[in-house]
């Protein structure tokens, strides 16, 4: 038996165990047992590889306030966004795409 197993398996337990006691603090289950009998059964590990086909995979974050401030009648809204793109790369799993080249800050006011 390789030795990942037991770290796994204890990982699972403690896994499954916090999954119990938060599904307590709902009052109606969102899965019924065999659905999620079926789900716990459909995960499975996998090897390692190096090797995968060219992909590229991103994501966006973005944070706003409501309004920061205001003046008079006019309302300041300050929002954020930023976007991460990355492809795979065979030294590193994933490496970082530069997406955009510079911030494009833009300043609006509502009244």
């Amino acid at each position: 038996m390789p030795a990942h197993i037991p770290i796994s398996r204890l990982f699972h337990d403690k896994a499954k165990a916090l999954a119990t006691e938060m599904a307590s603090w709902e009052s109606k289950p969102r899965l019924d047992e065999e659905t999620s009998e079926r789900i716990q059964e459909a995960i499975v590990p996998f090897p390692h590889t190096n090797q995968a086909e060219t992909f590229r995979i991103a994501g966006v974050d973005g944070s706003g306030d409501y309004p920061s401030f205001t003046y008079a009648d006019a309302f300041v809204y300050v929002a954020t966004a930023s976007g991460t793109m990355f492809r795979t790369d065979a030294l590193h799993g994933l490496a970082e795409v530069q997406v955009l080249a510079r911030a494009k800050p833009r300043v609006g006011v509502a009244s």
